[in-house]
């Protein structure tokens, strides 16, 4: 049985490096394992798909549907996905190093163990999802929706940047800068920034109304922030 697999994985491979996989229905079809890079995929329905193990890296993708699919443990190393919906979308365990999300819906994706290195969400959609304790090495999560978002324990670290993104609601308590952040116009409105570590970060144009923050916050009120953005302000 595994034979016939293995040369049936190997007929489909063929097939899509000749002729693509671009705006194919495969919803709820198994692709678990498959070399997809330099395949075709813009616009091809995954819905429901089994995508475990697979290999779409390197591979610029536009308008896909990966909704409800289960990415878990694929390799999307230097992918460029634009227009992408990966709602509600395993990707737990998935290399993401490097990957681009360009106007992307990943609200209630998953993404724990996932390599977020030099990942990068652009205008993307990200609302309700947790990152607890993410490693968020040079993140890109510029015009972004954190809405609702845990951030818990999360770490920033080298050219990390937040131009513009809306982290209200969020949970972002004892996040750490490990190096300062660029929040320049990002949106603080009822964050939970309690414990959280920001010294040197950029805040210009931030919007704070009724952010929290605890007495071992760790941010410069005087020099990080103008008088208007004090009074939006909650000491807990």
């Amino acid at each position: 049985m595994k034979d016939v697999r293995n040369k049936v994985s190997s007929l489909l491979k063929r097939v899509a490096k000749i002729e693509g996989l671009s705006g194919q229905d495969l919803s709820g079809q198994d692709w678990s394992d498959m070399d997809l890079t330099d395949t075709n995929l813009d616009r091809t329905n995954f819905s429901k798909a089994n995508l475990r193990g697979a290999n779409l890296s390197d591979n610029e993708i536009k308008s896909p549907i990966f909704r409800n699919a289960q990415l878990r443990g694929a390799d999307l190393n230097y992918a460029i996905l634009t227009d992408a919906d990966l709602k509600f979308a395993d990707l737990r365990d998935t290399d993401l190093s490097g990957t681009v999300f360009k106007r992307a819906n990943l609200v209630a994706a998953e993404f724990e163990g996932a390599d977020l290195f030099a990942t990068s969400f652009v205008n993307s959609n990200l609302s309700g999802n947790s990152f607890l304790r993410a490693d968020f090495t040079k993140v890109i999560f510029d015009g972004s929706n954190f809405t609702y978002t845990t951030l818990y324990e999360a770490k920033f670290d080298i050219m990390c940047s937040a131009i513009g993104t809306d982290f209200s609601h969020a949970d972002m308590r004892n996040i750490y800068n490990f190096t300062p952040v660029n929040f320049s116009r990002a949106n603080f409105s009822n964050t939970d920034l309690s414990g959280a570590y920001l010294l040197k970060s950029d805040f210009t144009n931030a919007i704070f109304n009724r952010t929290v923050i605890s007495k071992n916050t760790k941010i410069d009120l005087k020099n990080q922030l103008t008088a208007k953005q004090r009074k939006g302000i909650l000491l807990k």
